[in-house]
């Protein structure tokens, strides 16, 4: 049994540094089959009211796109908002107070599948603070509103997208209907390699 595993070691140490040399020779562009194409990720989130628009948000992200079957496992991340301070009670019947993130979260990833096209995995996490009206509607707070209330609330729009998206093109990703304000969120990317 010994002298088989020492047969197959020292086989294996006159095999592998020839085909080691090999690889070497070969040129970098033969070696590694993953070719990375770098990105740039635009995402935009525009609300409207009816027909009118009332905000548009634009996102640029920079992605590094590697060919598949061996797609990059890394997300690109951005993080784009406020820590809102939201008191709390403890069972002593002490007051303390705990931070909520509000604001855009976007996580990206990308593969490139065939010529120009490629497989764009987003998730987006948008959250707003609202206030009520006088006549009990939601609208969305905006600096130099009054506090919304003594504890505020938290309007929150949670996407997960897997696409395919051509070079330089734009697409409709998705439309959502906030259920208490009636506002249409549209979700909007476009895709640009950088040459």
């Amino acid at each position: 049994m010994r002298f088989s595993r020492c047969i197959l070691s020292c086989a294996a140490l006159l095999i592998l540094p020839p085909l080691a040399a090999r690889a070497q020779d070969k040129p970098a562009s033969e070696q590694s089959s993953a070719v990375v194409t770098p990105l740039k990720l635009q995402v935009l989130l525009t609300e409207y009211e009816g027909t009118k628009k009332i905000s548009s948000l634009p996102y640029t992200l920079s992605l590094a796109a590697i060919a598949e079957p061996r797609p990059t496992r890394n997300y690109t991340q951005l993080r784009d908002g406020i820590r809102v301070p939201v008191v709390t009670a403890s069972k002593a019947g002490e007051n303390g107070i705990q931070y909520i993130d509000v604001g855009t979260n976007i996580d990206a990833r990308a593969a490139r599948t065939d010529g120009d096209t490629y497989s764009v995995e987003l998730t987006i996490d948008r959250s707003s603070l609202v206030e009520r009206t006088a006549n009990n509607q939601a609208k969305e707070w905006a600096p130099g509103d009054p506090s919304p209330s003594t504890q505020p609330l938290i309007r929150d729009f949670k996407n997960n997208i897997t696409t395919l998206l051509h070079d330089g093109r734009a697409a409709e990703a998705t439309v959502a209907v906030d259920p208490i304000s009636g506002h249409i969120l549209k979700v909007e990317v476009t895709l640009t390699a950088i040459k």
